[in-house]
């Protein structure tokens, strides 16, 4: 479930052009992933966003995996331009 939410999340996001703010090096997936991690952590925010923190982690490394890049601000400091 929580691949099939984080593409959903990525999908609105991308769809509605919402400017989110992104840690350059991680991306929007990477971005995700930590912002629901933490959540799941310490506001305690339940098993969704443990769900969502795992499914946006795994299209980060997709990403990064298949273009040698996560999607984000190119040209930032820290963006990981390909290996």
């Amino acid at each position: 479930m929580g691949a099939f939410l984080a593409a959903a999340v990525l999908g609105f996001v991308d769809k509605q052009g919402y400017e989110i703010p992104v840690i350059p090096m991680l991306g929007k997936a990477g971005t995700i992933a930590v912002a629901a991690w933490a959540a799941e952590r310490y506001a305690k925010a339940g098993r969704w966003a443990g769900e969502l923190a795992t499914g946006a982690g795994c299209i980060a490394v997709y990403e990064f995996v298949t273009k040698g890049s996560i999607s984000g601000p190119e040209g930032a400091p820290g963006y990981v331009a390909g290996f």
